[in-house]
């Protein structure tokens, strides 16, 4: 269901997902970037990522190569130049590694420039300045709000612990 800035819903928004949406981020020009734990949407095979049209069918030239089978998309945020964040349950196999986030040019491939090691990720932030915010685990510590630099490399001036019970952050 699609929301209207009135409150009213949109009427002309009409997607079928076979399963759970976990994190959704909209895209400048009004195309949805969903993540969850399914394999269907509108009627194209689509596992844990796809991005709709604003009338809710699946965008067919957005295609990400990474096998998501068994794995289940928890975030997603979107950088100011376009390109789309994404945190897993389960590690990504990506070039150079695995990971459980991936960043991916607009179109939905792997910008293979971007790494990110790091373990549970509950949610992806980016900040005004480009800095990405990460809630999870990390190192099988307990929940952390951690930041990276654009570039994917830890700020190492920015580590707080945060209370396990913490399942959301907002800028």
């Amino acid at each position: 269901m699609k929301i209207r800035n009135d409150g009213r819903q949109d009427l002309t928004f009409n997607a079928t997902i076979n399963g759970p949406v976990l994190a959704m981020a909209a895209q400048r020009d009004d195309r949805l970037l969903i993540g969850g734990s399914f394999t269907d949407v509108s009627g194209q095979p689509r596992t844990s990522l796809a991005r709709l049209h604003p009338d809710g069918s699946a965008d067919p030239t957005f295609a990400s190569p990474i096998n998501l089978t068994g794995n289940s998309v928890k975030a997603i945020a979107v950088q100011a130049d376009g390109k789309i964040l994404i945190g897993t349950t389960n590690a990504m196999t990506l070039p150079g590694g695995s990971s459980k986030v991936a960043r991916l040019h607009p179109d939905g491939t792997v910008d293979t420039s971007f790494s990110l090691a790091t373990d549970y990720v509950d949610r992806l932030l980016v900040q005004p300045d480009g800095k990405i915010v990460k809630l999870g685990f990390t190192g099988g510590t307990p929940e952390y709000l951690r930041r990276y630099l654009p570039d994917g490399s830890v700020d190492a001036g920015f580590s707080v612990p945060v209370d396990n019970k913490v399942t959301n952050v907002a800028l």
